[in-house]
């Protein structure tokens, strides 16, 4: 879910070339795509996921994401952040969030790829980027929900809570100056 913010922030410092923040969406969606995909199927496996929520949730987020990719290119620079918030234990409420973002950022990717196919937008798409890192996350969607198992879910949330307040705050300040 970093993929879209490290190529915005931190990509720039470590290869000296920026990338717009309209073409890093592309790339980030795409790497998503494949790494909740594959998390996707890893959960499933283990039978931890909450179908119900699962597709209640999609109901509101998939419509949601098409509609803000499909104009997103026209609209200044901002950040979606969905919570699915359930009364269940958190390996639960993650693994049932994995098929949601991923069935979300799938319709994104589609949406994405008519406003590029028909010329709504003209922007290129860095796709040696995504080459390199969607054999990582593949491999790492099948990797997380083992480690999963093993990990504090109270930690997992501060850690998260920590790291999506460090890159919001980028964000906001890279936005005012």
């Amino acid at each position: 879910m970093l993929f879209t913010p490290f190529f915005i922030l931190v990509l720039p410092l470590i290869s000296g070339k920026s990338i717009p923040p309209v073409e890093a969406i592309y790339p980030g969606l795409l790497i998503e795509v494949c790494g909740f995909g594959s998390a996707t199927l890893g959960y499933h496996r283990q039978k931890v996921i909450d179908y119900r929520a699962s597709g209640y949730a999609m109901l509101w987020a998939v419509p949601f994401a098409v509609g803000v990719s499909l104009f997103a290119y026209k609209a200044p620079e901002g950040w979606l952040l969905f919570i699915l918030g359930q009364k269940m234990p958190a390996r639960v409420s993650v693994a049932s969030g994995v098929p949601v973002v991923m069935a979300t950022v799938t319709a994104a990717v589609l949406a994405r790829i008519v406003v590029t196919g028909t010329g709504m937008a003209d922007f290129s798409v860095p796709w040696n980027i995504a080459a390199m890192c969607i054999p990582a996350v593949l491999i790492g969607g099948q990797i997380a929900p083992l480690i999963n198992r093993y990990l504090n879910p109270n930690r997992i949330k501060r850690i998260l809570f920590v790291l999506f307040c460090v890159v919001g705050l980028i964000l906001i300040f890279r936005g005012l100056f």
